[in-house]
């Protein structure tokens, strides 16, 4: 699953012990690339914080849906739960 620059991300877990991230934090991906060391995912985290998420070493993030606009209404969830 290729994630886009631009796209925003919550953090589902990592095993980082030198971050103050926690599951739940958000952010926005600035680049997605395929390294030596697996799948890599570069986050621009809210918190002002930049951390690499190695998706092959554990990390796991996913996507989280953009805020409704007057331009943009939000889709309907179909799972039952509603759209973060």
């Amino acid at each position: 699953m290729k994630f886009q620059p631009g796209e925003r991300v919550e953090l589902v877990h990592t095993d980082d012990p030198d971050t103050r991230l926690r599951t739940g934090d958000t952010g926005t991906v600035t680049r997605h690339q395929q390294a030596t060391t697996g799948e890599v995912v570069h986050v621009a985290w809210d918190d002002g914080s930049r951390l690499m998420m190695c998706l092959d070493a554990g990390d796991r993030i996913r996507r989280i849906r953009p805020a409704a606009t007057p331009s943009m209404p939000q889709p309907p969830a179909t799972d039952g739960r509603p759209w973060r």
